[in-house]
């Protein structure tokens, strides 16, 4: 069925509503955006670089210093960035202000080519805030996006809201249409009614189409904001999981001086003496401190996927974690269900997957965008296959993973489970064998595996149904077969 956007107006301030967005990740622009192709050059150490952000596994591999944590950080920037305005909504303001009347089709109302360019272009310009760099150093930074044009998909629901004057409730229905219901008021009358807009002014009405613009803005700002949501694990997460207490303290004594600055009549400049009290981080770090804050929160809810917590924890840990009554992470070893360890005196394997283990634990709702650096991070050959296995889960599952890799264990424990992913009574014989299960195994069109090199560039790396290779790991592994047969035949060789 056609996408249709409905349009009316009408007075009678009883068809608003408080303002509660509850789009879903399948909201407006979500299938543009989640299927789009994201490219970055000149940033970093990144002279150019490409991913298709449709597949449900990507990998980045590479040297280090290549740009991989500067790609997925960009990435993220981009999943979190919120436009104030979006300039190029105004064609279909002046859609609606002229024929409100008609039903229009939303590919057609909405220039989606428009919008993401835009939006790529106005964060290029913000990027030194997402990495918390000095901006000229990003002057020469340029994201670009590559989206469907297929329209867009508005789940059951809608939101409301204000915009001076403006009221409006959007509301969708279950044949994807999509009424806009307004209310614009000018000195205590209503002047937009069901199909034209009566004794305005030229300047009342310059006004209404902004407002109109606005409101558009809104929809395809509440649906960015409510489409899967993105989380990211950065290397530093051992840090953060050991010192959240602390983080929590220092931000209560934050805002404590920020009030205290508020009152204070010889602080005349409020944002810079705030600017001067700030510690800045790259977004992805601050947004991963504010989450460890946050844990007490997030321990209420349930996840569907507490399943995978809990594998986590018994084939790699070998314990549980959890949030204490002082919402400190603790551990609790199986040898020993007495002793609770805080965070800051466990292993270091517990410290590096502690916070993806709350996570799905408690905020997993299968569809998220999970970016994850170096999710091998302390662990054990071993453990490193296993989490492997558990990643692959959790695409099977719903999540979308974007990881950064060294490993060469995580790399051909994926070839492992691309092999076994063949449709024939032999691979679900090895697999079982093996203790693979069904839901482990990766086909190979679910992964996007990209080699960043050190010159600046990146390149797409085949995926077959025997897994792919990263020739820069061969290599290493190559050398250093032959180093040592070379060192063992000259020392050994004639005993």
């Amino acid at each position: 069925m056609s996408n249709h956007y409905s349009y009316s107006a009408r007075g009678g301030i009883a068809l608003f509503a408080p303002s509660i967005p509850f789009l879903t990740r399948e909201g407006a622009l979500v299938r543009t955006l989640r299927a789009m192709r994201f490219k970055v050059e000149n940033l970093g150490p990144i002279r150019e670089a490409e991913v298709d952000l449709a597949r449900e596994l990507i990998v980045l591999a590479g040297p280090n210093n290549s740009g991989k944590t500067y790609f997925a950080w960009a990435v993220y920037g981009f999943e979190r960035f919120r436009p104030r305005k979006l300039r190029s909504i105004g064609p279909s303001a002046d859609v609606l202000l002229s024929r409100p009347e008609e039903e229009h089709q939303l590919g057609s109302l909405i220039d989606v080519e428009g919008v993401l360019k835009e939006l790529a272009s106005d964060y290029s310009g913000a990027v030194d805030d997402e990495f918390a760099g000095v901006k000229e150093h990003y002057a020469t930074v340029t994201i670009g996006v590559k989206g469907p044009s297929d329209g867009l998909h508005f789940p059951v629901g809608g939101f409301s809201g204000t915009q001076g004057n403006l009221q409006y409730v959007c509301r969708f229905s279950e044949d994807r249409t999509v009424r806009l219901v307004l209310r614009y008021r000018q000195e205590r009358r209503a002047v937009l009614t069901e199909t034209r807009v009566e004794g305005l002014t030229p300047d009342e009405r310059e006004a209404l189409r902004r407002g109109i613009a606005d409101v558009l803005t809104d929809v395809i700002r509440v649906s960015l904001r409510e489409r899967h949501k993105t989380i990211v694990f950065p290397v530093e997460r051992l840090a953060i999981n050991t010192f959240a207490k602390e983080l929590a303290h220092r931000r209560s004594e934050f805002v404590d001086s920020l009030r205290e600055m508020a009152d204070d009549p010889q602080v005349l400049d409020l944002r810079e003496a705030l600017l001067d009290r700030v510690e800045r981080y790259p977004r992805a770090i601050r947004d991963a401190l504010h989450d460890a804050t946050l844990m007490d929160e997030y321990r209420k809810q349930t996840s569907k996927l507490g399943d995978l917590a809990d594998e986590l924890e018994s084939a790699i840990l070998g314990g549980k974690v959890h949030l204490n009554d002082d919402n400190v992470l603790e551990f609790t070893p199986d040898r020993s269900t007495t002793t609770h360890l805080r965070i800051q005196q466990t292993a270091s394997v517990v410290k590096s997957l502690a916070s993806l283990v709350f996570f799905l634990r408690h905020r997993a709702r299968g569809d998220e965008r999970l970016i994850i650096d170096e999710p091998e991070l302390n662990l054990h050959p071993d453990n490193q296959r296993k989490v492997a296995r558990i990643l692959a889960k959790m695409v099977n599952r719903g999540i979308q993973l974007i990881i950064s890799t060294h490993s060469d264990y995580v790399i051909r424990e994926f070839n492992n489970l691309i092999m076994l992913s063949q449709d024939s009574d032999t691979a679900r014989e090895v697999a079982k064998e093996l203790g693979i299960q069904p839901e482990m195994t990766l086909r190979p069109a679910q992964l996007g595996v990209h080699l960043f090199d050190v010159g600046g560039s990146c390149e797409e790396v085949e995926v077959s149904e025997t897994g792919f290779e990263i020739e820069t790991i061969d290599r290493a592994n190559h050398e250093l077969n032959h180093d040592a047969q070379t060192i063992f035949y000259r020392l050994f060789g004639d005993e």
